[in-house]
């Protein structure tokens, strides 16, 4: 078995253009990154007194300088800064060094970090307190009229919510570009596609398929195949993904790795409790699933057609059919977007916030709704390509 696994791996990745084509969508992708998010590696440039500078870098310095537990003596120290900028920019003088030539600049930055430090150190009472004070009186209404249903989705949000707090400040918003990054996802997809295209239909074109549906090791070589192409959808999506992350570091130079997801000022509903890192590997895990469960789909079409590229044509069209499908969220098609692959691909909208579909009278949150009828949708969709290979006709 593990022969077969790495001769079907090797096959698979000599694919024609496979390697150009995933170098190409690589460069694009980084470039795009490049292109659109840059403040690091070519930031915007002034002058003053005959000298050029840039401000983002010595803003990273003032963010570095204030990184950490968020105590009331850094923002003392931040307060005073402001003020000594204030008052420099005002025409009156201050000893106070300054981290820019533009002591206007420096008051915004101060006072941008003491915003930020804010909603940080209140984050517990200006937004866990409102969540739970509204999820008790909707608790309370439940209860009034014995809904069950909605009493177990209160006890749920409480469990999420309760107990968070955040006392540390880092550069972690920038890491709201991170998540919500999908190009590379999108080429992820393109790739997983055209690879799966030929397990079947290469076969047929090479003349082999009839031979290979007559191998008493048939299951054995559709397993295989499988298992193949899952790893080639992983390593790829490790390649991109992990590119994605240090170019964003590079371009954005995010920090907090570790500090709590919810942290994260456009996430600050999630309902993970993890770490940044985490989050993101988790998220990327469930983008790759996406692309390889889209890639089971075009499995069983490559059984069905003669010819890989008009596999491929199809696998596009199919994958365009289902991105189309997620779009809606009311009615049979919102019903169906849990069995859509594309749910997967943009998995950061699982987590952002408190969702939940009624399940028997239960809560469950939509991320593993999602994840389990997509687990189906990958099981019906190898379970008909098994049923349609193992035929003994072939093709010529």
């Amino acid at each position: 078995m593990g022969t077969l696994f790495l001769y079907e791996l090797k096959k698979l990745i000599r694919q024609k253009y496979l390697i150009f084509f995933i170098i190409l969508l690589l460069g694009v992708n980084l470039f795009n990154i490049y292109l659109n998010y840059d403040e690091l590696l070519s930031p915007q440039q002034y002058a003053k007194d005959g000298e050029t500078f840039a401000l983002t870098p010595l803003r990273l310095q003032m963010d570095r300088d204030f990184a950490g537990k968020i105590t009331n003596e850094k923002l003392a120290r931040l307060k005073a800064h402001r003020d000594a900028a204030e008052a420099i920019f005002n025409g009156e003088e201050s000893d106070e060094p300054m981290y820019t030539p533009y002591p206007y600049s420096d008051m915004n930055f101060a006072g941008e970090i003491i915003t930020e430090m804010q909603r940080l150190y209140t984050y517990h009472d200006t937004v866990i307190d409102a969540v739970l004070q509204k999820n008790g009186y909707l608790e309370t209404q439940a209860k009034a009229v014995n809904d069950r249903y909605r009493q177990r989705q209160a006890e749920l949000i409480e469990k999420t919510y309760a107990g968070r707090s955040l006392d540390s400040y880092y550069r972690v918003n920038a890491f709201e570009t991170v998540f919500s990054y999908r190009l590379s996802a999108l080429f992820l997809v393109l790739l997983g596609v055209y690879s799966a295209a030929f397990l079947f239909a290469g076969e047929k074109e090479n003349g082999m398929l009839p031979l290979l549906k007559c191998t008493p090791k048939k299951r054995a070589l559709f397993v295989a195949k499988t298992a193949a192409f899952f790893t080639f959808v992983l390593c790829v999506g490790i390649l991109f993904f992990s590119a994605d992350l240090l170019t964003f570091w590079l371009c954005l130079r995010p920090s907090g790795f570790f500090q709590t997801f919810y942290a994260i000022e456009g996430y600050m509903y999630s309902i993970l409790n993890v770490n940044i890192l985490t989050a993101y590997l988790l998220t990327s895990f469930l983008r790759v699933l996406g692309a390889f469960f889209i890639g089971c789909a075009v499995m069983l079409l490559s059984v069905l057609l003669p010819k890989a590229w008009h596999v491929f044509f199809c696998g596009v069209l199919l994958t365009a059919a289902l991105m189309g499908m997620s779009l809606f969220t009311d009615g049979i098609f919102g019903a169906l977007r849990f069995f859509d692959p594309v749910t997967l691909l943009i998995s950061i909208r699982l987590f952002e916030t408190f969702r939940v579909v009624n399940i028997f009278g239960y809560p469950v949150f939509m991320y593993a709704a999602a994840l389990f009828g997509n687990l189906l949708f990958g099981s019906l969709s190898l379970t008909g390509t098994w049923l349609i290979y193992k035929r003994r006709r072939g093709y010529a």
